[in-house]
């Protein structure tokens, strides 16, 4: 068994090894306010820092098992059942209840977004959701709570040609900068995206 892990670890120092990327069993959606009330008293997450240059890929894969290795539990195994529920129950709430879980869980950091939030994200973030679905009309629109990863580009996308429009000017006021999107092209965002899961997974 010995010599088999270590065969395999010279093949993956080599690059021989196609390493299979892992996602999270929970959705990211997270309404802090009841969470963290909920998180079992004394526990502690333990940190592994993230690196800051660009990685091989048996440097990703070494990073990831420290990660692993590392003693402590994840966030969610932190939760106890009461908070891991109502956790899930966000997760798969309609997109605009876990606006509202979202915006009473970060008040205090967004509360002066709100009105971008409904008047002009959820808006696009409505028909980004309907133009997935191949829904044509509002009324026969049916909320959903998880977008695809392409969908959410097309919806960032949508929302760029939305402020960059001229009438739409009052939405690129000074008090919604912390709203304003910067538009790049969907190859970068998803490097940027899949580069992100790999440090963290």
């Amino acid at each position: 068994a010995e010599g088999k892990k270590a065969a395999f670890l010279d093949d993956v120092t080599k690059g021989d090894t196609n390493l299979k990327n892992v996602t999270p069993k929970v959705s990211d959606h997270l309404t802090r306010t009841k969470i963290l009330g909920n998180i079992k008293k004394g526990a502690e997450l333990n940190k592994v820092p993230k690196p800051s240059e660009e990685l091989t890929r048996a440097q990703k894969y070494q990073f990831r098992k420290d990660r692993l290795e590392a003693k402590g539990e994840s966030f969610v195994e932190k939760l106890d059942k009461e908070g891991l529920a109502f956790f899930n129950e966000i997760a798969t709430a309609p997109f605009s209840e876990q606006a509202v879980a979202f915006l009473n869980a970060y008040w205090g950091e967004v509360g002066t977004q709100a009105e971008f939030i409904y008047s002009v994200a959820w808006d696009k973030f409505k028909y980004a959701d309907m133009h997935a679905r191949g829904v044509n009309y509002v009324h026969k629109y049916k909320e959903g709570n998880m977008l695809e990863f392409d969908i959410g580009l097309y919806f960032y996308e949508k929302l760029c040609k939305f402020l960059e429009d001229e009438k739409n000017s009052d939405w690129k006021d000074e008090k919604f900068a912390a709203s304003q999107p910067k538009l790049m092209t969907a190859i970068v965002r998803k490097k940027e995206v899949v580069d992100a899961r790999t440090l963290i997974y």
